[in-house]
């Protein structure tokens, strides 16, 4: 089976620093969103899949929305 994950990046130049910090703050969202998908789909098999090696651990996602906010501070973080 295979799963195509499609993150399409299709924007307007940039036309500012707020225009920048909006358009990583987005794209970031929806990766985000397809990140959490994938992992709650992986932990989903996991738990039904008798077959899988028992050894496996689930992946939480307690902490990823964090991450993704520490990425978006990026912008703010490094300019000068």
């Amino acid at each position: 089976m295979t799963k195509e994950i499609d993150i399409k990046i299709t924007t307007s130049p940039v036309t500012d620093f707020e225009d920048l910090h909006n358009k990583v703050d987005s794209l970031l969202a929806e990766c985000n969103i397809k990140m959490t998908s994938l992992i709650e789909e992986y932990n989903t098999l996991l738990q039904e899949n008798d077959k899988l090696d028992t050894h496996i651990n689930e992946v939480n996602t307690v902490d990823l929305d964090s991450k993704f906010t520490e990425l978006t501070d990026y912008v703010t973080d490094y300019s000068q």
